[in-house]
């Protein structure tokens, strides 16, 4: 999700290219991809971050950034699991 918000899509965009549009694409947006009354809310709790990040593509290309979406936690099936982020940004020395 950073990589797209580094190639210019706000925050809605990503957030909308992650949960509404796969379930659409599936067949799926009556049960999943929406927080609607009366469907599965499987949640991810994101934070955006600022720092300074290099965000590696398939081909090995690398990007830029000053900001991340941070995973903290989710919600599935009523079950909260803390995440554990693997990308922090160099500590000041």
């Amino acid at each position: 999700m950073s990589k797209f918000m580094v190639l210019g899509l706000d925050l809605k965009q990503v957030v909308a290219m992650a949960t509404i549009n796969p379930a659409c694409a599936i067949h799926e947006e009556s049960r999943i991809g929406s927080l609607k009354p009366g469907m599965a809310a499987d949640v991810s709790i994101l934070e955006l971050k600022s720092g300074a990040w290099t965000l590696i593509d398939t081909p090995g290309e690398t990007l830029k950034t000053d900001k991340l979406l941070m995973p903290i936690a989710a919600v599935k099936d009523g079950k909260v699991i803390k995440a554990e982020p693997v990308a922090l940004p160099p500590s000041a020395s």
